[in-house]
């Protein structure tokens, strides 16, 4: 670096004197220093990246030696100051290890070079040459670093092997620690990983396994969630089914009852972040007005196959206690959403294969009753059973008058407070009796909240019965605030009004065009057709269907019941126009056939046993098995008849 700064001074010294004194030449100054600025510039440039070596020093020594030369002989002391031209090579050769005997001549030339240059008209004078001379001789005589290399023994080449052998053994062994680290390193994340997804799955078939113990599914899988988790308690909230609030659908364990009737506002779009809040927000009265240091919780998102399914609220003690509830809780919510999911979807399933029997039962059982109020006693239990709400009604309409024929669960009259047209159940049929689905009470135009908010009811639905443009009757059902009804409930409804309207339509029929009964009917309705019968020509045929107590072990109550329905159609499409058909509680009929004789009786009782071992019960997994049945017949005997029912 000093290098540079010296060519970098001495140029500016050059050209300052000269424009200064006018000694040497300007024109020359300028130029020369110029040119060893230039050369000063490339050999820092060398040396800062390491590219120079005695031969690149020593042509830039040279370099130097001219233009010492050229500045002594522009100054007119070249002849008594000529071995200063000596100085640069002496350096280059001392300390860069530069070859003097290439320099030496060099610098002798560059004195006389510039002697001649600088106007000489005449030889060189003597003290030239011996300032030459003593240039090059000054420049040979320069002491060069000597390089002294000396054989090695046979034991300074062991040593070195040793160490040799040495540092590449301990550079292996370093590399080979740092490898094993590594792959311990990714073993155990692999490792921890095997055991979350073990512990998860693991728990998953807790949950899955404990849904076919006595009781609601949710509530058990809540019991055994509480369980593992080691939780005071666990509540979990699902959307309604209008969507727009998600309420408690199960509780298991210590829960403040407080927290049993909240909700939490649904937004479709919102984040799992937003919910939280939303739940926080809505449960944070429960932290404020409890001091129980057992009512603390934490909320988890149940989400599956990326919708949002639910809420988990567990509750646990303040602290590390409900800190590691909640470690616990976040790592199983995906496996906890997935079983709750599973286990909507077969709830779901239930409920439409329970409507599907309701709307059956209508079709095939209800058609027999002598009566609406029959009709709408049987109709109202089977509804309630499905929609397992607060009430559920089965009313007709008599003018503008409602008149209850069936009812489940708790009163409700709602519809004598309907806010339509006049009012009450008068303005409701006048305006054409809509169907009305007030999914929140609360909200709703056409039902009176502060009414609703008094028995408890927070929501209402009333669905007409309606054969063409007659009004029959209607369907009313009511839920608890923290258990409204939805759009699935309406649905059931209105296809169970149709089949009722069908229903009602055949009665009133009946009644108009003849008294006598037909198709399947209870004992007292058969009782009653057995007595009218007494006078007659006639016969009893007993159908029994055989093993029905070992095929409900094999293949379930409801595959029997199936069947024996099945039997029932089966034996009223093909029974006498006349005749009268009794179902028993234990899947058996009883027919009587009047006018026919015995052998009759007998050629259509062959007819019936051909005809059901058509009909078949399904095993999961197995051939299907036909049915068997077992038929007697006899005459109908007066004095055998049983004393009309009380």
């Amino acid at each position: 670096m000093w290098e540079f700064a010296a060519r970098i001074l001495s140029a500016g010294l050059l050209v300052g004197i000269s424009g200064w004194t006018g000694v040497p030449d300007f024109g020359f100054a300028w130029r020369a220093g110029l040119l060893i600025a230039g050369y000063a510039a490339a050999a820092y440039i060398l040396e800062n990246r390491r590219a120079t070596n005695p031969g690149l020093s020593g042509i830039v020594a040279a370099a130097d030696s001219f233009a010492v030369a050229f500045i002594l002989a522009y100054a007119g002391v070249l002849e008594h100051l000529g071995l200063l031209v000596c100085a640069p090579i002496v350096y280059a050769v001392t300390r860069r290890a530069s070859y003097p005997a290439a320099m030496g001549p060099i610098g002798a030339a560059a004195v006389l070079a510039a002697d001649r240059a600088v106007g000489a008209t005449s030889a060189p004078s003597a003290l030239v040459f011996a300032q030459a001379g003593a240039v090059m001789i000054v420049s040979l005589l320069a002491n060069q670093e000597r390089v002294v290399v000396r054989p090695k023994t046979i034991e300074q080449m062991i040593s070195e092997l040793a160490q040799s052998a040495t540092a590449e053994d301990e550079s292996k062994s370093v590399q080979a620690l740092i490898d094993l680290r590594e792959k311990y390193r990714q073993v155990s994340i692999s490792y921890r990983e095997l055991e979350k997804r073990s512990r998860i799955d693991r728990i998953a078939c807790q949950l899955f396994l404990s849904r076919s113990r006595p009781g609601s599914s949710l509530s058990r899988i809540l019991d055994r969630l509480r369980t593992l988790l080691e939780a005071n308690g666990v509540m979990i909230h699902l959307a309604n089914q209008v969507g727009d609030r998600m309420v408690v659908a199960a509780v298991s364990g210590r829960v403040p009852v407080e927290a049993e009737g909240s909700s939490v506002p649904l937004d479709g779009r919102a984040t799992a972040t937003r919910l939280l809040a939303n739940a926080d927000e809505a449960l944070a009265s429960i932290r404020q007005g409890n001091s129980d240091s057992q009512a603390d919780f934490t909320n988890i998102v149940l989400r599956c196959h990326g919708r949002t399914i639910g809420m988990l609220t567990v509750f646990a003690e303040p602290g590390s206690k409900l800190e590691s509830v909640r470690s616990r809780a976040d790592e199983i919510a995906e496996a906890v959403g997935q079983v709750v999911f599973d286990e909507l979807e077969r709830a779901n399933t239930v409920r439409r294969r329970d409507e599907a029997e309701l709307l059956y039962e209508i079709a095939c059982r209800l058609d027999g009753a002598m009566t609406e109020a029959d009709l709408g006693k049987r109709c109202a239990k089977s509804l309630h059973e499905i929609l397992r709400c607060e009430h559920l009604g089965v009313w007709l309409v008599d003018g503008v008058r409602a008149i209850l024929l069936g009812q489940q669960g708790r009163a409700c009259d709602l519809h004598e407070s309907l806010r339509i047209g006049e009012g009450g159940i008068r303005g409701w049929i006048r305006t054409g009796a809509p169907g009305i689905c007030a999914y929140s009470t609360a909200k709703s135009t056409e039902v009176d909240g502060t009414t609703a908010l008094k028995k408890r009811f927070g929501s209402y639905l009333l669905i007409p019965v309606q054969a063409g443009d007659l009004t029959i009757g209607f369907l009313s059902a009511g839920a608890a605030p923290d258990q409204a009804l939805g759009p699935d409930d309406a649905r059931i409804l209105r296809q169970v009004a149709g089949e009722l309207a069908h229903a009602f339509s055949a009665i009133h029929y009946r009644r108009g065009v003849t008294t006598e009964v037909h198709g399947i009917l209870s004992i007292s309705e058969f009782q009653r057709a057995l007595l009218s019968a007494s006078n007659l020509r006639a016969c009893l045929a007993y159908v029994e269907p055989l093993q029905l107590s070992e095929l409900t072990e094999r293949v379930g109550a409801p595959t029997v019941e199936r069947a024996t329905r099945k039997l029932g159609l089966l034996l009223r499409r093909h029974a006498p126009r006349d005749a009268k058909i009794c179902g028993k509680p234990d899947g058996s009929f009883v027919a009587l056939l009047p006018g026919k004789t015995l052998g009759d009786a007998e050629s259509w009782t062959r007819e019936i046993t051909a005809l059901a071992a058509m009909i078949s019960y399904d095993v999961p997994g197995q051939a299907d098995v036909p049915m068997a049945v077992r038929v007697r017949v006899a005459d109908l005997d007066s004095a055998s008849l049983p004393a009309p029912a009380a």
